[in-house]
């Protein structure tokens, strides 16, 4: 799992510098987006309720073959990641993002608990809608 971690880690590193030398190109390659996300109170995700340090991936290639395209990762102080759910997003056209960026709603007029609907990362025209 470690290495796992550290792959992604680096794809990301790899993936940011990369895309930062080709920044004039207009056609770029399928991507791997990568944002290390803290929520401080429950966001529901899905079936799964999420608070603390998640990591959140988006893979371009996977989405373009059906596939679950978005993963998220409990992060956890010894630098750990645990899979807590995958899922085929639902692509959405938006402004650039200047920074990452979540849509939630609230579950209930009584609950505390948000609703993750929709997340987009930092210079990106992309949302990425939770099904």
């Amino acid at each position: 799992m470690k290495r796992l971690i550290l792959t992604i880690l680096i794809v990301g590193v790899v993936v940011f510098i990369s895309g930062m030398l080709t920044s004039h190109v207009k056609a770029q390659g399928p991507r791997i987006q990568i944002a290390l996300v803290e929520f401080t109170q429950k966001v529901k995700l899905l079936d799964v309720l999420l608070k603390g340090r998640y990591l959140i991936v988006h893979d371009e290639v996977k989405m373009a073959r059906g596939k679950p395209c978005t993963y998220v990762y409990r992060f956890r102080k010894d630098r750990s990641a645990e899979l807590i759910v995958s899922f085929h997003c639902q692509p959405v056209n938006r402004e650039k993002a200047k920074q990452f960026t979540t849509v939630v709603s609230r579950i209930s007029l009584t609950s505390d608990v948000l609703e993750l609907r929709e997340y987009q990362f930092a210079d990106s025209t992309e949302g990425h809608g939770v099904p």
